[in-house]
């Protein structure tokens, strides 16, 4: 999962040069997201390589989107991102685009989603986003249990034993990290064989 922050806060178009340039020397399955807000421009954004889009910002502007791209490309290709702070009592949407809580009640956007056709969810915490002390283990008060769509988490990964419990307290299917591979001794291949010694399925 690729994600361009910048692109929603600046009001810029897809960076798709990025894009074209990840998608030739990744083998992987790529996800790529930042600034897309139209049909034509997830037309394009698969075109030049990924497999599947992540929208956050438009979502939040207009939740019919979902069901529009979802309808025209599947919703096993539509990924919806969703930022998200706990305040101390409550947890609440986070809007990159304009840096402001959302007032919109998060399970309810989260069920909404879902219903306007997301593929798969995608779970940040704000709160602790770079710090890598772990995921937040109390985001399953957000959603429902025995969703029937994948749900991927991020925010919060320095070690692969935050991953680690992270599939073993939640009903997750994934876990997203960065500052792990940037600031620590840990590799891909490092993660995978502790990750699999851990009885976490990992692909091959």
């Amino acid at each position: 999962v690729i994600l361009d922050i910048d692109a929603s806060k600046k009001n810029s178009k897809v960076n798709l040069d990025y894009l074209n340039i990840l998608s030739k020397i990744n083998i992987m399955p790529l996800s790529f997201g930042g600034g897309i807000s139209t049909i034509k421009e997830i037309e394009l954004c698969l075109k030049h390589g990924c497999d599947k889009v992540v929208i956050n910002s438009k979502s939040l502007k207009d939740i019919s989107f979902i069901k529009e791209a979802s309808s025209v490309f599947g919703k096993q290709c539509i990924i919806c991102s969703i930022d998200y702070e706990f305040d101390g009592q409550d947890f609440k949407l986070f809007s990159h685009s304009n840096l402001e809580i959302n007032q919109m009640n998060l399970k309810d956007y989260v069920d909404n989603l879902i219903l306007n056709g997301a593929g798969e969810i995608l779970l940040t915490s704000v709160n602790r986003e770079g710090l890598m002390e772990g995921y937040d283990e109390e985001f399953h008060k957000i959603i429902k249990k025995d969703l029937d769509i994948p749900i991927l988490i991020n925010g919060g990964c320095g070690t692969p034993e935050h991953m680690v419990r992270a599939f073993n307290k939640n009903q997750i299917d994934a876990v997203c990290a960065s500052s792990i591979f940037f600031y620590t001794q840990y590799g891909y291949a490092d993660i995978k064989q502790y990750l699999s010694n851990n009885n976490i399925k990992v692909r091959e």
